[in-house]
């Protein structure tokens, strides 16, 4: 399930939470910029506690309306001759077939207790459920300081979001 935070609750309870990713690209950075991003990543990932996922998720659609869009509006709207060049260019853009990335982070954690009946699945205590979601929640705070050095904008997902990513990873005939 997910609740209304964005917290996701597998039958397992396993829990996390999931954001998007947002950022600049190191590889047009000379050798020092990518050393240096290098060297942070590894500070960062030596910091998570151990038991958490980290889980990326990479997602390439064809087409880019928002960059097209944001494009179109920078022209001035009373020049016809800007007009028709960006037209133009709108066209080429389209044929070319843009393709947008975007990048997504899972965290996960688990504080389960076996069952001691015939079921495959943990069981959740509340105390168990209030320290992973402390766990949770330091490791959110962690993501987002450690990726702020790195130029990285973070948002978690809404549950629509996690909603709308599971269903299209589900059904990708139907999304």
């Amino acid at each position: 399930t997910v609740d209304e935070d964005g917290l996701m609750i597998g039958v397992s309870g396993k829990m996390g939470y999931g954001y998007h990713l947002k950022g600049t690209d190191y590889f047009l950075r000379d050798d020092a910029g990518i050393e240096s991003f290098f060297g942070e990543l590894k500070k960062f990932l030596n910091q998570v506690r151990e038991g958490i996922t980290l889980s990326f998720h990479r997602r390439l659609s064809r087409g880019n309306p928002d960059l097209l869009r944001s494009y179109e509006a920078g022209i001035p709207k009373d020049d016809p001759l800007a007009q028709s060049i960006i037209q133009a260019k709108l066209e080429d853009f389209n044929r070319q077939r843009l393709v947008k990335k975007e990048l997504f982070l899972f965290e996960s954690f688990s504080e389960t207790q076996k069952n001691t009946g015939n079921s495959k699945h943990g069981v959740l205590s509340k105390e168990s459920h209030e320290q992973a979601l402390k766990v949770l929640k330091d490791t959110e705070s962690l993501i987002t300081s450690a990726f702020k050095s790195l130029e990285i904008h973070i948002e978690r997902l809404t549950k629509p979001e996690i909603v709308h990513e599971y269903f299209v990873k589900l059904n990708p005939g139907l999304s």
